[in-house]
């Protein structure tokens, strides 16, 4: 997947059958195999967002998280938000794991950790790329609400073409 697509985005809807076909894969190679649950607007199927990225938060939750003891669940939702300065996107990503412990939230939620090179590098590529492509108008959290929870507000217009990855 990673070497076959030509541009720095892809639609949500392709992304999403990722995510589901890696779980699958997961089923297949392990005891005990995580449920990924969609709550996605349909309208948003189109909306392209940066290819891998859904699926880094996903593949970290089933890393860090998958135990033949409890059933793993992982939510991704995608909504639509209407705010003063116009629409965004809100998607988030949650597992019902362990969550993040204090030092890794604390870390995750500054901006230091972007710049070092010693760790997280699959969260630290996808939100320099998030970043890159949509600036000031990118942001994200980190927190725990029964289990770990990952949220992510980017401008909700449609891009009308997709970008080349030599031109990002």
């Amino acid at each position: 997947y990673s070497f076959r697509f030509h541009s720095s985005t892809v639609p949500l809807r392709e992304e999403l059958s990722l995510c589901d076909n890696y779980v699958k894969l997961c089923g297949a190679m392990k005891e005990s195999t995580p449920q990924l649950l969609l709550d996605i607007e349909s309208s948003l199927m189109d909306t392209q967002i940066l290819p891998i990225s859904l699926l880094t938060f996903l593949e970290n939750s089933i890393r860090i998280n998958l135990t033949p003891q409890k059933e793993l669940k992982i939510h991704i939702r995608a909504k639509r938000m209407q705010t003063e300065d116009g629409a965004i996107l809100c998607i988030s990503v949650h597992d019902n794991g362990i969550g993040f412990d204090e030092e890794h939230l604390q870390m995750l939620n500054g901006t230091a950790w972007l710049q070092k090179n010693d760790g997280h590098v699959g969260l630290q590529n996808v939100v320099r790329r998030f970043r890159l492509l949509y600036g000031e108008r990118f942001s994200i959290a980190f927190y725990n609400q029964d289990g770990a929870m990952i949220e992510m507000f980017l401008p909700a217009e449609k891009q009308e073409r997709e970008v080349d990855t030599d031109e990002a």
